[in-house]
């Protein structure tokens, strides 16, 4: 993998000049488990269970003049024999919030992120190809945003908070044939969310996003899939969101969340799609200690066409270059093992269980991972 160095460096950085003064905290979490199926491959490929490591770095502040920064680096090492689905991912984040008359608040932040991790056909189950040469850097990404909003306290119980972004993506050039598609692309957003709390123990949340994408040099298809000359491919999203947060009591809280997104193709509709999204999160903390967090997730992306007959157009976003459909049941369990006026450690488990279906049989999959560590918070 060919290491991209932009974001690590700023992490660097970050922590050599900004840790020696007071800080918010600093977490080091170290773990490691193992995924029975990490490159999601289809039964047929025989997918191997793979031992990982993991180390998390994260750094927050925030000021009194109201600045704030958010560091986290992240690297998953497998072993040996599955070192192709290491990966590493780095964020920054650095922003400025301020509240008018202690009513109405006000946020802007720029943004950073690094990706690297090896590129896996599920077409193959092997590194993947163009034109004869290995392309295992397709899906290295770097992107960075700029992002504001703004809330109005309407009163007691209701609240408006108004949002834009944009960001760009920028993913490695790599070698390979000129079928290969450029995925580089730029996107302006901006929505609307309503919050309305009638009590302290539940909120609901609505909102109406609307997101523009514009590829650098990535044609546009017609109806028949062939590649419309000279032009420009270009998308509308357009999500509804609905969320519902009740907080039973002090021991149990239940958040419900539900979306659905329509992505529009701007030119002949060949790169349509549906997607509806549920999750059920149940939380129960039976004492200050000990937190069990368990995680029930629907997926389903619905296509205007088969858009994985090309492998040089498969999307850069998991799963969705295709139709399935699949759920996702995740359990979390964190305990507070010691702690003291510095720090505290607390240990974990985490098991996630995944099931997609697909028309096309090497889209479908089964996937489980199991995760155990410790974090220590300074």
């Amino acid at each position: 993998m060919k290491q991209t160095h932009l974001i690590s460096t700023l992490v660097v950085v970050a922590q050599s000049l900004v840790i020696p003064v007071a800080y918010s905290s600093v977490e080091i979490s170290l773990g490691g488990g193992s995924d029975n199926n990490a490159f999601r491959l289809a039964d047929k490929f025989a997918p191997e269970s793979g031992r990982f490591y993991k180390t998390t770095f994260s750094y927050r502040d925030k000021f009194d003049n109201g600045l704030y920064v958010n560091l986290k680096a992240t690297k998953t090492t497998f072993e040996s024999k599955m070192e192709n689905a290491d990966h590493d991912k780095q964020d920054v984040k650095l922003g400025f919030r301020h509240t008018f008359d202690n009513t109405n608040k006000f946020n802007f932040a720029v943004s950073g992120s690094n990706y690297d991790k090896t590129y896996i056909s599920r077409s193959t189950g092997q590194v993947g190809t163009s034109g004869g040469k290995e392309i295992e850097d397709r899906y290295d990404n770097r992107w960075w945003r700029l992002q504001s909003d703004y809330t109005f306290n309407l009163n007691e119980k209701h609240s408006l908070n108004l949002f834009a972004e944009l960001l760009n993506k920028d993913y490695e050039e790599v070698d390979g044939s000129d079928s290969l598609s450029n995925l580089d692309y730029r996107q302006l957003g901006t929505g609307i969310r309503w919050f309305y709390k009638p009590a302290k123990s539940w909120r609901l949340e609505t909102s109406f996003r609307y997101r523009d994408r514009e590829y650098d040099d990535k044609r546009a298809r017609d109806d028949d899939g062939k590649a419309i000359e000279n032009s420009e491919l270009s998308y509308d999203y357009y999500r509804l969101l609905l969320s519902g947060i009740w907080s039973i009591n002090k021991q149990h809280r239940l958040v419900l969340r539900a979306y659905r997104e329509d992505l529009e193709d701007s030119h002949s509709g060949y790169y349509d799609r549906e997607t509806v999204n549920a999750s059920l999160t149940w939380r129960y903390r039976w004492d200050k200690n000990n937190t069990l967090t368990t995680r029930l997730r629907y997926i389903d992306y619905r296509n205007a066409n088969d858009l994985a007959q090309d492998e040089s157009e498969q999307d850069e976003d998991e799963n969705n270059s295709v139709d399935n459909h699949g759920t996702i049941f995740s359990v979390d369990y964190q305990r507070l093992l010691w702690k003291n006026k510095d720090y505290k450690v607390n240990g974990y488990v985490k098991g996630s269980w995944y099931n997609y279906d697909a028309p096309r049989d090497i889209y479908q999959y089964q996937r489980s991972i199991v995760e155990l560590g410790a974090s220590v918070k300074f």
